[in-house]
C-alpha cells in the first residue's frame, strides 16, 4: 500500500475525524490536569464549551465520511452552534471582567495624588 492509498483510506474511512476527536480528549485531559495543578483562571466548564463544539463537528465528519443517515450529521452540526454561542458570551464576559480588574490593579498602583 502506498502512501497516497493510506491517506485515502484513512480520509475516507473516517479515521481522521476519530483520531483528531482523540487528539481533542487528550488536549482536554492535560488542560484539566494543568488547571488542577495550579492554573485555575480555566473552569472545567470553559474548557468543556470550548471544546465540545469542535467535538461535535468532527463526529459530523465522521458520520458523514462512514455513511450515517444526515439526521445525525445535521444533528450533530445544529447542537454545536449553541455551545459555540455560549463560548463566545462566556468569553466576552470573562474579557469584560479581566479589563475592570486590570484597571482596578492599575488604579491601586499609582500614587495618590497631591490636592492642589
Amino acid at each position: 500500500m502506498s502512501a497516497v492509498d493510506f491517506l485515502r483510506h484513512f480520509i475516507e474511512s473516517g479515521w481522521v475525524a476519530a483520531v483528531a476527536i482523540m487528539v481533542l480528549g487528550l488536549e482536554f485531559l492535560a488542560i484539566a490536569f494543568v488547571r488542577v495543578r495550579g492554573a485555575r483562571w480555566i473552569t472545567l466548564l470553559d474548557l468543556t464549551l470550548m471544546a465540545a463544539p469542535g467535538v461535535l463537528l468532527l463526529s459530523a465528519l465522521l458520520a458523514a465520511l462512514r455513511d450515517v443517515h444526515w439526521a445525525w450529521v445535521a444533528a450533530s452540526v445544529a447542537s454545536a452552534l449553541p455551545l459555540h454561542l455560549l463560548d463566545l458570551r462566556r468569553r466576552a464576559r470573562l474579557l469584560r471582567y479581566a479589563a475592570v480588574a486590570a484597571q482596578d490593579a492599575a488604579a491601586a498602583t499609582l500614587p495618590p495624588r497631591s490636592p492642589r
